[in-house]
C-alpha cells in the first residue's frame, strides 16, 4: 500500500526486503500507488499503476502482472487501512485470491491483521469487514507470515486448518551503531514516537513524573509531532516546559544520534509494547536502555530476554522510579545495552526476513 517517497513503517520495511532481495540477485518489482520520485534501487522496479485501489485499477494491475512469465510469486505487504476504502476494501482481498486461482503464487505479510469490535457502529463494521479480507487472503496464500506473534493467534480462527502461521519479526527502519565507550551520558531522558493515540495518554503523566522526581533531568522529544506534543505540554506543565525539547520530524541518521545523546528511553505504550512498535525497535537497535510499559499485547517474547525494563501498564507511576534507577546506575544501563543490541541482531535484523523470503522463493 505504500513505498518511498511515501513516509510510512510498511513502505521503509517493502524496500528493505526489495534492496536485500535485489542484492542476492532475485529480480524485483513493486507494485505500488502512485507515489512521486522512487528511489533509484539496483535490481528494484516500482510500478505506479494501483492508483486508489477501485476496480478499474485492479484491473489495470492484472494487464500489467500478466505480461510477465509465469510462475509469477506475489508477496502482499497487508495493513487494511492502506488500500483506501475506509479499511475495507473488499474487492483488493478478492482480487489477491483470484490471482491465486489463476495459478499465481501469493504469500502474505500481515503488518496488520484487523481491528477490534469496539466504537461506534461503523467500527463494528469496519472490524467485521476486515476479517472477511483476512479470510479471503488466508485462503488464497500459499505462505503467511505475521509481524507479531499476537497476531497468529488471531488470525487462526479464520484460516484453513493446518495453515503454518509464521511470525516474521519487522526491523527497524532507523540506522543503528553501536554505542559509543567513552561517552558520558547526561541525564537526558529520550522519548521517540509520533505521539498518537498509542502514547499520548500515558506520556504526560509519565514526563512529569521524571521531572518531578528528578531535578537535574531533562528530556528530548524524538519524532515527527514531537513539536507539536510539546506545545501542549508546556501549556499544561509550564513549569517543566524549559527543561523539554523536541526534534520535530528529522532524517533518519538524525534519528539514530538523537538516541545516542540519550542515557535512556522512555517508551510508554497503550496496551503495552509490542515487537511491532519500530520506535522501540530502534532504540534496541542501538543499544539504548529501555524503560517500556508491559499489557495485553505485549508478547511473551520479552520476558526471557531482558533486553527492557517493562513496567506494569496500570502501575505506570512507577517508570520514573526505573529511569532513576537507570540514570544513577551505569551497570545496569551497559546491561540492557547488550542485551537489547543482542536480541536485535538474533531476532529482528532486516537480514533474517530477507533470507526467509529468499529461502522459499528458490
Amino acid at each position: 500500500p505504500e513505498y518511498p517517497p511515501k513516509i510510512g513503517g510498511v513502505a521503509d520495511y517493502t524496500r528493505q526486503i526489495a534492496v536485500g532481495l535485489a542484492g542476492r540477485g532475485h529480480e524485483v518489482h513493486v507494485w505500488t500507488a502512485a507515489g512521486g520520485a522512487r528511489p533509484s534501487d539496483p535490481g528494484v522496479t516500482a510500478h505506479d499503476v494501483f492508483g486508489r485501489f477501485r476496480v478499474g485499477d485492479l484491473w489495470a494491475v492484472d494487464r500489467e502482472l500478466d505480461r510477465f512469465p509465469r510462475p509469477r510469486r506475489i508477496v502482499v505487504q497487508y495493513a487494511p487501512h492502506g488500500y483506501r476504502w475506509q479499511a475495507m476494501n473488499l474487492g483488493f482481498a478478492a482480487w489477491v485470491a483470484s490471482r491465486a486461482a489463476r495459478g499465481d503464487r501469493v504469500d502474505v505479510m500481515f503488518h496488520e491483521a484487523f481491528q477490534g469490535f469496539a466504537g461506534r457502529p461503523r467500527h463494528y463494521l469496519m472490524a467485521a469487514a476486515q476479517r472477511v479480507m483476512a479470510a479471503l487472503l488466508l485462503r488464497a496464500a500459499d505462505r503467511v507470515w505475521v509481524s507479531t506473534p499476537t497476531w497468529a493467534d488471531a488470525l487462526r480462527p479464520y484460516a484453513p486448518r493446518r495453515k503454518a502461521i509464521e511470525w516474521l519479526p519487522i526491523p527497524s527502519n532507523v540506522p543503528s551503531r553501536p554505542p559509543d565507550p567513552d561517552a558520558v551520558p547526561d541525564f537526558t531522558v529520550g522519548h521517540f514516537g509520533t505521539y498518537g493515540p498509542q502514547t499520548v495518554p500515558l506520556l504526560g503523566p509519565v514526563l512529569e513524573g521524571i521531572l518531578a522526581a528528578l531535578p537535574d533531568a531533562t528530556v528530548r522529544l524524538i519524532g515527527a509531532n514531537g513539536d507539536r506534543y510539546l506545545k501542549a505540554f508546556s501549556a499544561a506543565q509550564p513549569t517543566l516546559a524549559g527543561r523539554v525539547s523536541a526534534t520535530g520530524a528529522i532524517p533518519l541518521d538524525a534519528v539514530r544520534e538523537e538516541l545516542h545523546r540519550c542515557a535512556v528511553m522512555v517508551q510508554p505504550v497503550v496496551n503495552g509494547v509490542t515487537v511491532r512498535h519500530t520506535t522501540l525497535l530502534a532504540c534496541l537497535a542501538n543499544g539504548r536502555p529501555v524503560v517500556a510499559t508491559a499489557g495485553r499485547h505485549t508478547e511473551p517474547e520479552w520476558s526471557p530476554r531482558n533486553a527492557a525494563v517493562l513496567v506494569p501498564e496500570s502501575e505506570v507511576g512507577r517508570m520514573s522510579v526505573a529511569v532513576a534507577r537507570m540514570l544513577t546506575h551505569s551497570e545496569e544501563r551497559n546491561r540492557l545495552s547488550d542485551a537489547s543490541r543482542r536480541w536485535y541482531a538474533d531476532t529482528f535484523d532486516i537480514q533474517h526476513a530477507v533470507e526467509m523470503l529468499a529461502r522459499v522463493a528458490g
